[in-house]
């Protein structure tokens, strides 16, 4: 009957460590991204791969491309573009649909 006896179990492994490397350089982990709206209709997502992006880029890249009469605002993850009249908008989305495809 000693052969019935429980044996208790003992694990040579231990637990893993985790730990950011890209921490120790004070690199991005994640990245940031932003859904973008025109006149509240959902377009797509700007997403800053580098440390030097931000949501600014998009008003910056609007007014290069020759617009003007806009409104641009940032609320938490969400960028919010309004412009003043509808054949404005169609194409401010057409161009912001493939600026966040391209970027």
């Amino acid at each position: 009957m000693d052969n019935d006896k429980i044996k208790p179990f003992v694990s040579n492994t231990y637990p893993p460590i985790a730990f950011h490397v890209n921490d120790l350089n004070n690199n991005k982990v994640l990245h940031d991204s932003y859904e973008v709206y025109v006149d509240g209709e959902y377009i797509g997502e700007k997403i800053l791969f580098a440390q030097n992006e931000k949501p600014e880029d998009i008003p910056a890249y609007l007014t290069k491309e020759g617009y003007k009469d806009f409104q641009f605002q940032i609320e938490g993850n969400k960028i919010f573009i309004n412009t003043i009249n509808r054949q404005i908008s169609e194409e401010m989305r057409n161009h912001l649909e493939v600026y966040l495809n391209i970027k």
